[in-house]
């Protein structure tokens, strides 16, 4: 605990600037989903029955706005599969799917251009750390898989870390695709089943799915993080 407080110092007073606002951005990137849910939803709560009489042009248009917007985490990719198996069912499903794939390409790229590998470099810095991620990057595939899968972190922290992190990028597309395939379709799916989005919250089906997710995350973050301190334990006792 302590040399984990340490390192938080080390990140706040002794870091250089270029290090402390990568650092700035990847928390931004976590909170703003948080704020953009509720502002959704508070949209929907007023025009959920005219979106779907909505011109076609209107939402290609929109799509394209809400392209960018997900991929930097100012729209909930979470809560937009849901809203869009909501209104437009499975069609919407492949529009998503390639929509999120090329928006977490984009986000890798832009992070990366940001970054220019500042983080790494002052990762080096710390033994302890540095080891970790050098072992978590031998279990790469399923790290992204993982990251991909899970609503706990949002779509945009997954493309900043990616990126700061130097995974390859065969693997960030290969495996982030299974990842983003896999929980769209589950997202897409609640959303033709659930009765109202704006009492969602509420529907059973949502609270499982909600429930499965999390318990499906947390063991498979579980794993990795067992096979990476297993594969320290072998590295000190050789």
């Amino acid at each position: 605990m302590n040399e984990s407080q340490n390192y938080l110092k080390e990140l706040l007073f002794n870091s250089t600037l270029r290090v402390k606002l990568s650092a700035f951005f990847l928390l931004a990137m976590y909170i703003l989903p948080l704020i953009s849910n509720l502002i959704i939803i508070a949209v929907f709560a007023t025009h959920i029955e005219s979106i779907k009489d909505w011109q076609q042009s209107t939402i290609i248009y929109l799509g394209i706005v809400l392209f960018f917007t997900s991929s930097f985490s100012l729209t909930s990719t979470t809560l937009l599969s849901v809203v869009c198996g909501y209104l437009f069912g499975w069609v919407s499903f492949p529009v998503l799917l390639i929509m999120f794939s090329m928006g977490s390409l984009l986000g890798y790229f832009l992070a990366n251009t940001f970054d220019k590998g500042t983080i790494m470099t002052w990762i080096k810095t710390n033994e302890v750390a540095y080891d970790f991620i050098l072992k978590l990057s031998q279990r790469v595939n399923l790290m992204v898989f993982t990251m991909r899968l899970t609503p706990v972190l949002p779509f945009t922290v997954t493309n900043i870390l990616c990126s700061y992190l130097s995974v390859p990028l065969k693997n960030y597309l290969g495996m982030g695709f299974i990842g983003i395939g896999i929980r769209t379709l589950a997202m897409v799916y609640t959303g033709t089943q659930i009765s109202s989005i704006l009492t969602m919250d509420d529907d059973p089906i949502y609270k499982m799915q909600k429930i499965g997710f999390l318990i499906l995350s947390f063991a498979l973050f579980g794993l990795i993080y067992y096979l990476v301190m297993k594969q320290k334990d072998k590295v000190t006792n050789a």
